[in-house]
């Protein structure tokens, strides 16, 4: 089949290979190429493909490929059904070459039904290359033509390589649910060893608990101390330095007996350590004898 991979001049066609397959009862070659093919670009590189390799085969005198070669173009022409590759079961195959064989062609089918429409004149030439190899596969002494058929088959097989599908554009990821709340923290009692100190003042010259006085004892009882009865709270009591020192140590220690008692009332179980620094231990420094709001006051240092 040296002349596969070209077409053969009419004249030599019509003069010397027709009446040969005429007389061998086969297919006319001359009549099928004549015929008509308008289904479809495919049908009609199809139609052409087969009639190479039967003129081709007739050329060399194998009267049955010619025939067979010639039949599928008649088919396709015909237009009644559209022949497929043949089966490599259909053709006596060399062992070792038959599984390459079976999986190329299950590939080429899967091939041609994107490529038909696709990429019709290379489609045509990989079926009928691969009919091609097989043919000469099987007869198996023309080295040459085996891989001249075989070579014709894999670049029409690779033209008609299906394009990956393009991928999808990426879905815009959904936004993460909010995260829950987290709970609100049970509230603790509250921790001695954190809280304060605390200060609470005085009118001039008493040791009376006026009403902002209740307000921070009674916060620091219910909120601060929470009946925590391992807890510690050192109180101080501190005058200003309008009296005396005598004086003021006194009035001192009467401002944090009843800051210790207000505590108590309202049930604060935590150790009570009472203390008083008279007017030693000043918040602003005046100097003596001065009458100032800020230093007239109960410390309440809680610890644990």
């Amino acid at each position: 089949m040296k002349s596969l991979m070209r077409r053969f001049p009419t004249l030599v066609v019509i003069g010397l290979v027709s009446p040969l397959l005429a007389a061998c009862g086969t297919v006319d070659l001359d009549e099928v190429k004549s015929m008509t093919v308008t289904s479809s670009p495919f049908s009609r590189a199809l139609h052409m493909e087969y009639l190479d390799l039967a003129y081709a085969e007739a050329g060399e005198t194998d009267w049955n490929d010619a025939n067979y070669f010639g039949a599928k173009a008649l088919e396709v022409a015909n237009g009644m059904s559209l022949p497929g590759p043949q089966p490599v079961s259909e053709r006596e195959i060399p062992t070792d070459i038959q599984a390459e064989m079976s999986a190329l062609h299950k590939a080429l089918l899967t091939r041609l039904d994107y490529a038909r429409s696709k990429k019709p004149k290379d489609a045509a030439r990989a079926q009928a290359m691969f009919d091609c190899w097989m043919q000469e596969q099987e007869e198996n002494f023309q080295p040459e033509d085996i891989a001249a058929c075989r070579a014709g088959f894999k670049t029409a097989f690779d033209a008609i390589k299906i394009p990956p599908a393009p991928e999808a554009p990426m879905a815009k990821a959904a936004p993460a649910p909010a995260p829950a709340p987290a709970p609100a923290p049970a509230p603790e009692p509250a921790r001695i060893a954190s809280a304060g100190p605390f200060t609470v003042y005085f009118d001039y010259n008493s040791s009376e608990i006026n009403s902002d006085a209740n307000s921070i004892l009674d916060y620091v009882a219910n909120h601060v101390i929470a009946k925590d009865e391992d807890g510690l709270a050192d109180i101080a009591g501190h005058t200003d330095t309008s009296g005396s020192g005598s004086y003021n140590d006194a009035l001192a220690e009467r401002r944090s007996i009843a800051v210790y008692n207000a505590l108590k009332q309202r049930g604060m179980n935590a150790g009570l350590i009472r203390s008083s620094f008279g007017e030693s231990q000043n918040a602003v420094a005046t100097g003596d004898g001065k009458n100032s709001a800020k230093n007239r006051r109960v410390e309440i240092n809680l610890s644990r």
